[in-house]
């Protein structure tokens, strides 16, 4: 097994994109995948011949069973032929009378076969209504007990049953199991029930985002931060024109104050210390053209504006200045030696560029620092596959606690290798907080739509051979596996390579549940195929997983986001489906097939995860990081403070 172990990980290594979280994840599911049939292939027989009997003697006396001490003597006539016997036999206790034999035993036949199979529904059947209709045979075996979701059922006469059971929206996995004490068997298969929803359509209050009060206080040191790179100096340079020239600009500290109101955001920008000086040319009359310097000083130079903050019509953010007003406190000037009418006159034009330049880093730095309108769509790859996410914006409320965006979402995949509608959303509005920082609510219905999205996309395609590109360094061949197969591998060359193809008939669903792992994965009727090349497939094997999920939080050293690590609880069941080429020996086959399919969910989840604040264009970092489920919702909260 080491060395097994070891060619494995060369070969995980080789995988693309696989963390070394998931190398590990692959190498141990398929060094047990390759074990267990070489040990379930080396099974020995049981005996099945039952010890023979004694034979009893034969005597002329009395039978005298339960009879207790030595037998009487039988009183005999000499010649007699009826009661004389050899002298030297004893008197015989039981038995038959002399001469006979006892009648055989009547013979037994064994009972036939258990021959039991589900009909109807079929496996990854699409249904509609409340119910679902469950029909099948059952025959031989000796007196079988079948139950159906639990519940007993009785088959008739001829060995068939129709039963309707119960149905609820989505997944349904009906798991069916029959014994009659010598055996079980098990059928799971999966109906996606009422899954009527356009799996492109957006999904209302998919993301929900909530910046309280402080959170706006340290946003608004990161954007102050952010605005000290602003060149002042340009933007001036582009308020001036004429005969007048900026001949040096400088300033002090630039302070950015965001405030969340009623219906508004206030967004103050204060320049300290702002020194401007010009030179300027004005035609002074009878005297002509004159030359002169002067300066001016503010400190602040503040700039008080109001953004009217809400959702356009086609789902982005209308973010636009109502009003603003300019504050020139402790104005001063310098110029001397000019007329009055020259020194009015360049007290005015001062002004006015002091006000255009500080208006202009608000419009043109500030604003634009608040949010970043690329952020609504992205593209997230799982497992080499591209998943568009799209952001529509469909309330923006701010009040004095904070700023509220609810947004409606969708996931589509950007090639589509599945067709099929999208169950039906949960819905539900989530409660935002405020006393984080920032509240990231993320709906349940959000993540189905991303795994519809990854089914579609051929992600659970998956294939394992000589010709998927993805080859196993221990070759997985007919003689490998001779075992598990049984018959099925009679009459193959066992130098064959074999071939395992997922062939995925339901997209995975999402759900919430009240434990330490909230977040569940489930899908079922997942098909495997196990194939060589020349007899084409040898059985099919039926999967239904869950994966039971919760998230360590943490955050990336190198920039503002988190990552959300999954840690996973996965049950995996297995039955065999199809058996083309004849029986299998279903429990060694499962077994094999559980080890491989349940790395599955480890290698979707331990895709990286992030969440930041790449909204802003201002580079943000969260602390004090959790996430924490809605139950009411049903959403996924991401819950931080802002880092300064």
């Amino acid at each position: 097994m080491p060395v097994i172990h070891h060619t494995l990980l060369s070969f995980a290594r080789r995988l693309p994109g696989l963390s070394s979280r998931s190398m590990r994840v692959v190498t141990s599911a398929l060094a047990v995948a390759v074990a267990a049939p070489l040990v379930t292939g080396c099974a020995t027989a049981e005996l099945t011949s039952a010890p023979a009997g004694l034979e009893s003697d034969r005597s002329t006396g009395p039978d005298l069973t339960g009879q207790v001490g030595p037998a009487p003597a039988v009183p005999t006539t000499p010649g007699d032929p009826a009661t004389e016997g050899p002298p030297s036999s004893p008197p015989r206790v039981g038995g038959n009378a002399p001469g006979t034999e006892a009648p055989p035993a009547p013979a037994t036949e064994p009972p036939a076969p258990l021959d039991f199979a589900i009909t109807s529904p079929p496996r990854g059947a699409w249904l509609s209504g409340p119910s679902i209709r469950v029909e099948g045979h059952l025959t031989g075996g000796t007196a079988p007990v079948l139950t159906i979701g639990g519940e007993p059922v009785t088959p008739g006469p001829d060995g068939r049953f129709s039963i309707e059971r119960p149905a609820d929206g989505g997944l349904n996995v009906i798991v069916s199991t029959v014994t009659d004490g010598a055996e079980t068997r098990e059928d799971r298969r999966a109906v996606l029930q009422d899954a009527d929803a356009d799996p492109a359509a957006p999904v209302a209050d998919g993301v929900a985002i909530k910046v309280s009060q402080r959170g706006f206080q340290q946003i608004s040191a990161l954007v102050s931060d952010y605005v000290q790179g602003m060149d002042l100096e340009a933007l001036a340079r582009e308020n001036v024109s004429g005969q007048v020239r900026l001949t040096a600009l400088r300033h002090g500290r630039i302070d950015v104050t965001l405030t969340p109101q009623e219906g508004r955001l206030e967004v103050q920008l204060a320049i300290q210390q702002l020194h401007v000086e010009i030179e300027a040319t004005v035609d002074v009359p009878i005297v002509g053209d004159l030359t002169f310097d002067g300066s001016m000083d503010t400190n602040p130079g503040v700039v008080t504006g109001h953004l009217r903050v809400g959702a356009t019509p086609e789902g982005g953010l209308d973010l636009a200045l109502i009003d603003s007003s300019v504050d020139l406190r402790n104005f001063d000037y310098d110029v001397g030696g000019v007329p009055d009418f020259v020194e009015d006159w360049f007290t005015g034009t001062v002004r006015d560029l002091a006000e255009d330049t500080i208006q202009d880093a608000l419009d043109d730095f500030v604003i634009p620092a608040l949010f970043d309108p690329s952020s609504l769509t992205r593209t997230v790859e799982i497992l080499g596959r591209d998943i568009e996410l799209g952001v529509l914006l469909a309330e923006v409320e701010s009040h004095a606690d904070g700023l509220e965006i609810r947004a409606d979402t969708h996931a589509v995949a950007d090639m589509v290798l599945h067709e099929g509608t999208a169950v039906r959303p949960m819905g539900g509005s989530p409660r935002l907080e405020v006393n984080s920082h920032l509240d990231v609510a993320a709906s349940v219905d959000l993540a189905g739509r991303v795994l519809h999205a990854a089914w579609a996309a051929g992600v659970l395609d998956l294939a394992l051979g000589p010709d998927s590109g993805l080859e196993s360094p221990v070759p997985l061949t007919a003689a490998v596996l001779a075992g598990p197969l049984g018959e099925a591998a009679n009459g193959i060359d066992r130098t064959q390579p074999l071939e395992l193809t997922l062939r995925p008939l339901l997209p995975p669903v999402a759900r919430l549940e009240k434990t330490d792992h909230p977040l569940v994965i489930e899908t079922g009727d997942l098909l495997i195929d196990i194939a060589t090349p020349n007899e084409g497939v040898l059985v099919t094997v039926a999967v239904h997983f869950i994966a039971k999920a919760s998230f360590d939080v943490q955050q990336i050293a190198d920039g503002g986001q988190i990552e959300l690590s999954p840690d996973l609880q996965v049950e995996v069941y297995a039955d065999v489906a199809e058996t083309p080429r004849g029986p299998v020996r279903e429990a060694a086959l499962e077994t094999l097939v559980k080890s491989l399919v349940g790395s599955l969910p480890g290698l979707i989840a331990d895709q990286t995860f992030a969440f930041g604040t790449d909204a802003l264009p201002v580079p943000v970092r969260l602390e004090n990081a959790r996430l924490e489920p809605d139950h009411a919702s049903p959403h996924l909260h991401l819950r931080a403070d802002v880092a300064r």
